[in-house]
């Protein structure tokens, strides 16, 4: 299990020097300024990375085509850049809310095949894809959309901030219906009421618990701040969690 840290490309510094004192990988989340603009890569050499893509109004299955196409040249242009930046895994939030959708999961799973097919077409690097739970209330449509890719390098991320306000069924069914296939884990902690990305030991989620579980391949811890990720590292390093 390798951890890893996130961090924006504004304070890529000083999330660095943290990784390389408590020996993590860094998520790079990216916005879509970084994705017009681009950065120098340059100074994650020798640094594990995953990326997160960008992901506020990106909804490639949308209704509305001007957001869906202008979805899809973003996680495209993400792709390119990760073909760059080689990263163990890129996380795209796949969007889907019941609420919006209706709980129509099947059209919603199939549209979101059927465009982020295009996203896929240029793909060259040899990372992993992960979609990530965010809205949804139990772990269907997940599990819908990677089992229509039908391919070893998509899997799933599961954030337990997320599962902890929206989830309507238990911590271990959710794990347990999406197994092998959760390739990363975000981890941070809130009260089930906003996400506030807490320190571990902030919150009602049994972390320790979580990680019992299951461990992932990938474990990225999600705060706002260095003095918060530092609380989390600490914490996670008396959890003894293993590898």
């Amino acid at each position: 299990m390798k951890i890893f840290i996130r961090t924006k490309v504004d304070s890529i510094n000083s999330f660095i020097e943290l990784a390389l004192k408590y020996n993590t990988g860094i998520e790079l989340s990216l916005s879509f300024q970084d994705i017009d603009k681009g950065f120098n890569f340059d100074i994650l050499k020798g640094v594990d990375v995953t990326v997160h893509a960008p992901f506020f109004d990106v909804s490639i299955a949308s209704h509305n085509p001007y957001v869906r196409n202008r979805s899809i040249e973003i996680l495209k242009d993400t792709v390119k850049m990760c073909d760059i930046l080689n990263p163990y895994n890129i996380v795209v939030h796949h969007n889907y809310s019941p609420f919006v959708y209706n709980f129509d999961e099947n059209y919603y799973s199939n549209r979101f095949f059927e465009n982020f097919s295009k996203v896929l077409e240029d793909k060259k690097g040899n990372y992993s894809i992960t979609f990530e739970n965010v809205f949804e209330t139990d772990s269907s449509i997940g599990k819908k959309i990677i089992e229509l890719f039908k391919d070893e390098g998509i899997g799933l991320c599961f954030d337990c901030g997320h599962f902890n306000l929206f989830s309507g069924i238990p911590l271990k069914r959710w794990l347990d219906d999406w197994g092998d296939k959760i390739y990363e884990m975000h981890i941070h902690n809130n009260y089930g009421y906003r996400d506030d990305h807490n320190p571990l030991d902030m919150g009602v989620i049994d972390i320790k618990r979580l990680l019992q579980i299951y461990k992932p391949k990938y474990l990225t811890i999600e705060n706002r701040n260095i003095e918060d990720t530092v609380r989390s590292l600490e914490f996670l390093g008396s959890m003894d969690v293993g590898s």
